[in-house]
């Protein structure tokens, strides 16, 4: 079976709201497995959680894995809905 996911980034959680189901995750960059050659910083992100997630699972300042559906990934936006959001990397 395959993943469910394309695309593996990973940051550094800045800012979470629960209220509003998101994450800013800060200094973004493609895991290590989804790119080549030296990591590349894509800057600051919001990140929409998946259901159910934990928000007591992650706070300002951890390293955070976020597993997208490749389809929702939109540079310019700065934006995506996160399949998994985990903490470390």
């Amino acid at each position: 079976a395959g993943s469910q996911y394309a695309l593996k980034l990973i940051g550094t959680v800045n800012t979470v709201n629960e209220m509003k189901g998101t994450v800013q995750v800060i200094g973004v960059q493609f895991a290590d497995t989804n790119r080549a050659g030296v990591p590349q910083d894509l800057g600051d992100w919001m990140v929409t959680a998946p259901p159910a997630f934990n928000f007591a699972s992650v706070a300002p300042g951890m390293a955070v894995t976020i597993g997208i559906d490749a389809n929702t990934f939109n540079i310019a936006s700065h934006a995506v809905t996160a399949i998994t959001l985990t903490a470390g990397n």
